[in-house]
């Protein structure tokens, strides 16, 4: 019964298939209908992926296929080449990580240029010799970097305070953390350790926007969150609304984090919806087997009956 609920199953596979192909793919085989299915499921998932991917506007689906079939139609038999398409990509990567996550814009022609000296060279050497090196230089090139941006970062945030300081709206607190009330909720301020249920959208102060929630509110503790966001939700209220504006001493700081450049302000419009109820307790009940004592009456000793004559 089985067999001949897969015969069927296929033999449905294949009318599907062929119908909505529309004649231009032939199946006759399970292999067939697999291989069809298999392409337009990655086909549509990639797809997806490329269209809401942060380099959508950039990309090229016909430059995708292109640099895909150079891989391809490689000679597979060939593993140097191969090997070096994958190290061309990973020097890609690793460049381009470099520049947004260290702002180490590093030279490529001259990487490249000693790259290949050394990796040509009959003389091995070890490269843990240079390994100390590169991370001082690293370390001290993203230090240099980022304090560059950073004291950009301080002229423009001191404009832009200068300048929003002006709305008599806006009100600011002691740390230089300010906000604008948009709705004040129904009064009652939140505890320092609710779970607050917000809905919110994080900017830079050119508009751009960096992070948002997407899925509903999400649940924040003041003290787990920058302190300026943390400050100002501990004197919000459920219902409330307020736009809230974070120098960069109240945010991430010099260091910056992913979209974040070093010495950044911060906008972040927000809503409070309310509290994430507390778990309930598990209650427990004693168990009343284990504080019994169970007893047993002694047995009586054993009667003997007298044996003497």
């Amino acid at each position: 019964m089985k067999k001949i609920f897969g015969v069927i199953a296929l033999m449905l596979m294949f009318s599907f298939a062929s119908q909505g192909a529309e004649n231009e793919v032939k199946l006759t085989t399970a292999n067939d209908s697999l291989s069809y299915f298999y392409g337009k499921m990655v086909g549509y998932g990639v797809s997806g992926d490329l269209t809401h991917g942060p380099d959508s506007a950039r990309v090229s689906k016909d430059e995708v296929i292109k640099g895909m079939k150079v891989v391809l139609d490689a000679d597979t038999s060939n593993i140097g080449f191969l090997r070096g398409l994958e190290l061309g990509n990973a020097f890609k990567s690793m460049m381009k990580g470099m520049k947004q996550r260290d702002n180490v814009d590093l030279n490529e022609k001259l990487f490249l240029d000693e790259f290949y000296k050394a990796f040509l060279d009959k003389k091995a050497q070890n490269p843990q010799e240079y390994q100390g090196l590169v991370m001082q230089l690293m370390t001290k090139m993203s230090d240099d970097a980022k304090a560059k941006v950073a004291a950009e970062n301080k002229q423009k945030e001191e404009a832009f305070f200068k300048e929003l300081l002006k709305d008599s709206s806006v009100k600011k607190t002691d740390s230089g953390v300010c906000y604008k009330v948009i709705a004040a909720g129904d009064g009652k301020v939140f505890n320092p350790a609710d779970k607050i249920l917000v809905k919110y959208e994080g900017k830079h102060i050119n508009g751009d926007v960096f992070d948002k929630s997407k899925d509903g509110p999400v649940p924040m503790t003041p003290g787990h969150v920058i302190p300026g966001f943390g400050e100002v939700l501990k004197i919000m209220s459920p219902g409330a609304h307020y736009i809230i504006y974070i120098p960069a001493d109240q945010a991430y700081g010099n260091r910056g984090a992913g979209p974040i450049k070093p010495g950044e302000t911060l906008i972040f419009d927000v809503e409070t919806t309310g509290v994430m109820p507390a778990e309930p307790k598990a209650e427990v009940k004693p168990n009343t087997e284990s504080t019994q004592v169970k007893t047993t009456p002694a047995k009586q000793p054993a009667k003997t009956k007298n044996t003497k004559k």
